[in-house]
């Protein structure tokens, strides 16, 4: 193995950053901090938040990533990124459930995937914790 410099990867940035949720949901304060390390184009975020309060149906998201995700045309950079639930109310039509970030976006929207029908957005639910392990791409 060539372990030259010109060869190994080097990561631009690895931090701690404090998310926010959207749609009226808080989260613990001592329990707020995402990590991310970004190489290059491609940031990876992980960690682990919970939930102070919910509100209700609406879908839960996590805003102020660190960098948005690159813009598309047709999909082509669209990602999916792993989630694990703790003590979360999942519906019953829920097959698994995951994060995405709309082209040109830092806000990741978590859904969950039915059986031969569209995603739709995960509703809160107060107390419970989501870990992250995404990597999507971006144009900075």
């Amino acid at each position: 193995v060539d372990a030259t410099a010109a060869n190994k990867l080097d990561a631009n940035d690895d931090r701690t950053f404090t998310p926010t949720a959207g749609t009226g949901v808080t989260l613990y304060a001592n329990y707020d901090l995402l990590h991310y390390t970004k190489v290059g184009r491609l940031v990876t975020i992980t960690g682990q938040v919970r939930v102070e309060n919910s509100n209700g149906s609406a879908g839960f998201r996590i805003s102020n990533f660190p960098f948005a995700h690159v813009g598309n045309t047709e999909g082509e950079g669209h990602t999916f990124g792993a989630v694990r639930l703790y003590s979360w109310d999942v519906p019953s039509a829920a097959l698994y459930v995951g994060c995405f970030m709309a082209p040109s976006s830092s806000t990741a929207y978590v859904e969950y995937v039915q059986d031969n029908g569209a995603t739709a957005e995960l509703p809160s639910d107060s107390d419970a914790y989501i870990m992250f392990g995404y990597t999507y791409p971006t144009s900075q």
